[in-house]
């Protein structure tokens, strides 16, 4: 998955207990446990990248654990009082004022800062053990990063008021925050936690190889190759952007709020739509956006090859992008579930009484109903929809989509479950 960050209005998740060897050993990723792990009771914190879940309850006593997916693991986790699942790390604090930990299952549970307010703030992860994050002290935030040997650098000072944007891509960290109350900067961070390349903006875009749009809103859009320290500039006039589908160019609104591609090798950029208010949308492969015309409704059309956009209604209360970017799939205020071919043509009903979707492996989609019903629809398939339960009132996706942890609340088979899509 690419990683985005998009500023201003145009672009509208060391304890003893439960310590892991150091010598972890790796699981298998095709290997999947299945149907029903635990009882009634338990709450989803959230789900990481390696698909360890994270589960609690209060009664009838207070408990909290993470349990792999992949072989059906389960480790302790010491009481919570706040947590943040970033990629294959799980970031916790004990109370107000206790240091930031942080979990992986190759090195179990080790503290990152020492105690303060919340002990600063979680930001990303690495598989490899790289992190991010703000040491919190009596005197300001520290933006850290940790190498993956354990060892820290202290990056410089951070406001955390503005928020930020952390994404590890390739051998690269790549950051947009604000340094002290300066305004935003963008910077990016080898392995050894060394920057290079700083530069005033907030905008940014990086795919999983390494590719990476940099911009400062309404200024130059510069691309950055996975081994590149100076940047090459493609558009000028950027108010937001992404990567093409080959990260050698740029989509992005200007300042005339025209939609454009322009390309690393030069020539004029290509309009792809006048008179934009907002991107709302951009599918996986970066080939189709939604966005909101003005004056108008929403509509889609392709990034690579503009024609004429296809409208979409103006009551979608919720949609996706299937993974495999056939389909623009959104649910109406009325409950219909419709599934729009980015390709063109007209769009069809797969489903009603919806109220939330997910995008599963193979362009399938998970659809919740009204009445706490899962399903999954697959569009490859004549649409065909198969149930997976009843009185389901919480559900995660696994990293690759190819199953769903959800609980179900009542009834006979009340509890959390594990199921293929």
């Amino acid at each position: 998955m690419r990683r985005l960050a998009f500023a201003g209005v145009i672009f509208t998740g060391l304890l003893a207990c439960g310590k892991v060897a150091e010598t972890a050993p790796a699981e298998r990723r095709d290997e999947w446990i299945s149907g029903r792990i635990l009882e009634p009771g338990y709450f989803f914190l959230g789900i990481t990248t390696d698909d360890w879940l994270g589960v609690g309850r209060e009664s009838p006593s207070p408990e909290v654990k993470l349990i792999s997916l992949h072989s059906g693991a389960t480790v302790p986790l010491p009481p919570l009082h706040m947590t943040a699942f970033r990629g294959p790390a799980v970031f916790l604090w004990t109370s107000t004022t206790s240091a930031l930990q942080a979990w992986t299952h190759a090195r179990g549970l080790q503290t990152l800062t020492g105690a303060g307010a919340l002990g600063g703030a979680a930001f990303a992860a690495a598989e490899d053990g790289r992190m991010v994050f703000l040491d919190q002290g009596p005197t300001g935030g520290t933006l850290t990063f940790r190498r993956s040997d354990g060892t820290h650098v202290a990056l410089g000072p951070a406001y955390d008021g503005c928020g930020g944007t952390f994404f590890f891509s390739g051998e690269r960290l790549f950051t947009s925050y604000c340094r002290g109350k300066g305004g935003w900067t963008l910077s990016v961070i080898d392995k050894a936690g060394t920057e290079v390349l700083t530069m005033p903006g907030e905008g940014l875009d990086v795919s999983p190889r390494g590719d990476a749009l940099l911009y400062a809103m309404g200024a130059a859009g510069q691309l950055l190759g996975p081994t590149d320290t100076t940047p090459t500039r493609v558009a000028d006039g950027v108010l937001a952007g992404f990567l093409t589908p080959a990260g050698d160019g740029v989509v992005y609104v200007d300042n005339a709020r025209s939609l454009r591609r322009a390309s690393k090798g030069g020539g004029a950029p290509v309009e792809i739509a006048a008179s934009i208010e907002t991107v709302h949308f951009v599918s996986h492969d970066r080939k189709y956006v939604v966005y909101q015309p003005v004056p108008g409704t929403s509509v889609l059309t392709s990034t690579l090859a503009p024609g004429a956009p296809t409208a979409l209604p103006s009551d979608m209360v919720t949609s996706t992008f299937t993974s495999d970017d056939r389909f623009f799939v959104y649910v109406r205020k009325t409950g219909e579930v419709v599934a729009q071919p980015t390709s063109g043509g007209a769009g069809r009903a797969i489903g009603a009484d919806g109220i939330g979707l997910l995008a599963a492996t193979g362009g399938k989609v998970v659809v919740h109903t009204k009445g706490h019903r899962l399903l999954v629809v697959d569009l490859g398939a004549g649409d065909a929809a198969r149930p997976i339960a009843d009185n389901v009132e919480r559900l995660l996706l696994t990293s690759d989509g190819s199953h769903i942890a959800y609980a179900v609340s009542s009834g006979p088979l009340a509890g959390v479950f594990v199921s293929a899509l």
